[in-house]
């Protein structure tokens, strides 16, 4: 009688964790987007009712930290939203799972980015993680500026020589004092700037055969023309003169000392509901360079 109480318990007991749902940890770096992915949470969800999912969203300036913390500790989220550049490190943690089985059974080469997998998540051989959102850099530009100057609006197939045209012609000394009131272009050292020139001008920072540092001759020429914008062409302040990082290039650009600035696409809703500016404004490509290919 107590062996037949004893299975019947625990008859129940996995009976009843069978049934009961999963709870997955999910944190995100941006709250800006914490409804969006709520709403994807719903649909999943929904389409799995046995398993639940617990969005953490976090500032980025915090979440990098914190995760690393949690990787340190061997007490990661279930999931969480991955930066290209820090896979690496996680992964040889142990801090990431290895994916591999599930990405050659369930992906196709033809039907996914499979050059976004290989360059950003396959580690030695190995897959640490599956983008889930495509963002790139844009050019923002002020179009009042543009309009008050006569100056056209930007092509999406516009050239380096059509955007030092437009610099040239929106950088302004409004009062005649000497100094430069509004600037063409205005830019700093930053990833969300230079790839997008690099990459429209055909060029790499790369050896991909060597995996190391060592750009090649467009990416050189691409380095070159910025640097002549501020030195040579003088359309672009220095960006040690404002003291320009990712959030100070965007307020002089709010303030219109800047008729055009590159940033980030994931900055579009930043820039229209924390520090909105009293012009209308747009965002376009970068423009093509000397090798760039035609789009």
């Amino acid at each position: 009688m107590k062996k037949s109480i004893f299975m019947f318990l625990l008859f129940v007991v996995i009976v009843s964790t069978a049934f009961s749902a999963v709870t997955l940890q999910y944190w995100f770096w941006d709250p800006n987007f914490r409804d969006k992915e709520q709403e994807m949470i719903n649909k999943f969800e929904k389409l799995h009712p046995d398993i639940k999912v617990k969005l953490t969203a976090l500032d980025p300036g915090s979440y990098w930290t914190k995760l690393a913390a949690m990787a340190a500790a061997k007490s990661m989220p279930d999931v969480m939203a991955m930066h290209p550049n820090s896979v690496e490190d996680l992964a040889d943690q142990g801090a990431l799972m290895d994916l591999t089985d599930f990405v050659n059974r369930d992906f196709s080469k033809d039907d996914y980015f499979w050059s976004v997998m290989e360059s950003s998540f396959n580690i030695k051989g190995k897959y640490y993680g599956v983008p889930f959102a495509w963002v790139g850099s844009v050019i923002y530009y002020n179009k009042d500026l543009f309009d008050k100057y006569n100056v056209p609006y930007p092509r999406p197939d516009w050239t380096w020589n059509e955007f030092l045209e437009a610099a040239k012609r929106l950088t302004i000394d409004e009062d005649g004092d000497g100094k430069i009131d509004i600037w063409g272009y205005a830019f700093f050292s930053r990833y969300a700037v230079f790839d997008g020139w690099i990459l429209q001008n055909d060029g790499d920072y790369l050896d991909r055969e060597n995996m190391r540092w060592d750009p090649d001759d467009n990416a050189k020429e691409t380095i070159r023309f910025l640097y002549d914008l501020v030195h040579v062409h003088k359309v672009s302040p220095h960006p040690k003169d404002y003291d320009l990082d990712k959030k100070k290039i965007k307020l002089i650009f709010s303030q219109g000392k800047a008729a055009m600035i590159s940033e980030g696409t994931w900055n579009i809703k930043f820039m229209r509901e924390d520090i909105p500016a009293n012009f209308n404004w747009d965002i376009n490509y970068f423009p093509r360079g000397h090798i760039g290919k035609k789009m």
